[in-house]
């Protein structure tokens, strides 16, 4: 059982992973990003940033979750969509991430399959040189 201190460490843990991330950038970082990250980008470095800390990962996820939900909330959304709204934003944050590790995989696997098809090409005949047919230019 997680003690409340630890619960109370994580929160704050958590909420200065995400002030940082949402810390004005710096006036030369402005000029190179015009763009906000997306949502799930956001959530994306929030994790990462708190797991690099060494908040273990299920709190970093229960976190994550509950941020997600009070900014639904905060938006004026009701709980219960606040809540389903969050599942989702999270949901699509982890099929982004699956896509890419499959992207990955299949590009490993064929990159591979080439390498080792490459021997088969010197194992193929020359192909004959054919006469210009007579009535050619």
């Amino acid at each position: 059982m997680i003690a409340g201190s630890d619960v109370a460490r994580t929160s704050v843990a958590a909420a200065l992973a995400i002030a940082t991330f949402l810390a004005p950038a710096s006036h030369a970082q402005q000029a190179t990003t015009d763009a906000r990250p997306s949502f799930s980008e956001f959530l994306a470095g929030v994790r990462t940033e708190a797991l690099a800390r060494g908040i273990p990962a299920d709190l970093v996820d229960q976190a994550l979750f509950q941020q997600t939900r009070q900014a639904f909330m905060a938006a004026g959304a009701d709980a219960a969509t606040a809540t389903s709204r969050a599942y989702a934003a999270i949901f699509g944050l982890v099929q982004r991430q699956a896509a890419m590790v499959a992207f990955v995989g299949i590009f490993q696997l064929m990159a591979i399959l080439f390498l080792a098809l490459i021997p088969l090409v010197l194992l193929m005949k020359r192909p004959r040189r054919a006469e210009a047919p007579a009535g050619a230019h």
